[in-house]
């Protein structure tokens, strides 16, 4: 009579991401904690290069298993976060010239963010220019901006 012995080890913690990740324009991977690549097989998206939400996954090795008797691959969520940039301001003052005029702005950068509203006039007066961020980036506000004035707060996400 022959007698097999099978002896599974068990893995106890799924691996996690550690630290933080912001868009650099290059390709970026995370490092993982409780990842030991003896046990574990690293699959799913474990690079990218744009600001988002990506999926890995980690399948034990034959001969080990996760805590709940399982062997089928964890998915782990990791993050690349937008890279904040400074929001746009007029640089100078224009004057009334009877021509229309656009200001120039410090901080513009199209490659960064697109413009709308009205950025050109010919008659005095206030005028407002909307930024909006590319995909990959967030406008970092300054005090004081126009939310300070109207006494509210920006959603946590702005």
């Amino acid at each position: 009579m022959c007698i097999r012995d099978s002896l599974t080890n068990t893995i106890n913690v799924v691996p996690s991401p550690s630290g933080t990740l912001t868009f650099t324009g290059s390709q970026q991977s995370p490092t993982w904690l409780n990842y030991d690549e003896s046990k574990l097989t690293l699959g799913g998206t474990t690079q990218a290069t744009n600001a988002g939400t990506y999926e890995a996954t980690f399948t034990p090795k034959s001969g080990f298993k996760w805590s709940d008797d399982t062997e089928t691959a964890k998915t782990v969520q990791w993050t690349i976060n937008r890279a904040s940039i400074a929001t746009p301001t007029p640089s100078g003052s224009l004057t009334y010239t009877g021509s229309p005029q656009s200001p120039t702005w410090t901080d513009y950068d199209t490659g960064k963010m697109s413009i709308s509203g009205t950025n050109s006039a010919t008659n005095a007066g206030t005028y407002g220019a909307i930024f909006t961020p590319g995909s990959n980036y967030c406008l970092l506000y300054t005090s004081p901006s126009p939310r300070d004035r109207q006494k509210s707060r920006m959603p946590s996400s702005a």
